[in-house]
């Protein structure tokens, strides 16, 4: 059997800096709420989305995320995911990033 692969830097520092997405209600809770309109996911609870994994983040220019995990076998709470989809609200825009950047050269 195969060890996994460690995980992306960049997805491990971004994921141990998020938090559930229901510890968020009342982190900067009016642009985590703009963020989810924007998205169209306002009427989904907060506990559905803590229950597939969906995380919270705000960057250091206080911009609110939302990332969504991406798994390869079992997903848990502990384990963190091969792949991440973040979408941050700046401004009255939306920026999408997914994790890993792929080298296209390949």
């Amino acid at each position: 059997m195969v060890p996994p692969a460690p995980p992306d830097p960049h997805i491990k520092y971004l994921w141990n800096e998020s938090v559930d997405i229901s510890d968020m209600a009342g982190i900067e809770q009016n642009d985590m709420l703009q963020l989810r309109i924007m998205l169209g996911i306002e009427r989904i609870s907060t506990e559905t989305l803590s229950r597939y994994n969906v995380r919270g983040h705000m960057d250091g220019y206080d911009q609110p995320a939302i990332l969504y995990p991406r798994y390869r076998g079992l997903a848990s709470r502990i384990r963190i995911p091969v792949g991440l989809k973040v979408i941050r609200k700046v401004g009255d825009r939306m920026e999408k990033e997914n994790y890993p950047i792929l080298d296209e050269a390949l």
